[in-house]
């Protein structure tokens, strides 16, 4: 795409993230967000659901619990993807007593 001077949008770094997640490319996936940011574009509600998910697929649910913090004071509210994301989370763990931390976010 750049060879071709057409420059990517959050759209493309989303798929790019999500696609190095789903290949445990985790390297390049801080790689693609310090890129984006360097493009001035800021990584949005996907982006931060679509590590919130990778994190959660992998187990690492208190990194995801991180990334949803952030999120928030950044001033990105979480969506019903990114909360349902943490709430199969929490289920699939045996951590169902947590899902009461969704409701403290809300």
């Amino acid at each position: 795409m750049v060879d071709n001077n057409i420059s990517p949008n959050i759209f493309v770094y989303n798929i790019l993230i999500d696609a190095h997640f789903k290949e445990g490319m985790i390297f390049e996936v801080l790689d693609t967000v310090n890129t984006m940011r360097k493009q001035g574009i800021e990584p949005d509600v996907v982006t931060y659901s679509i590590l919130v998910d990778a994190y959660c697929k992998k187990g690492m649910i208190s990194k995801a619990e991180d990334i949803v913090d952030s999120m928030k004071k950044l001033g990105i509210e979480p969506d019903v993807v990114t909360y349902n994301i943490l709430a199969n989370a929490y289920c699939n763990e045996g951590m169902v007593p947590k899902l009461k931390i969704l409701r403290e976010w809300f």
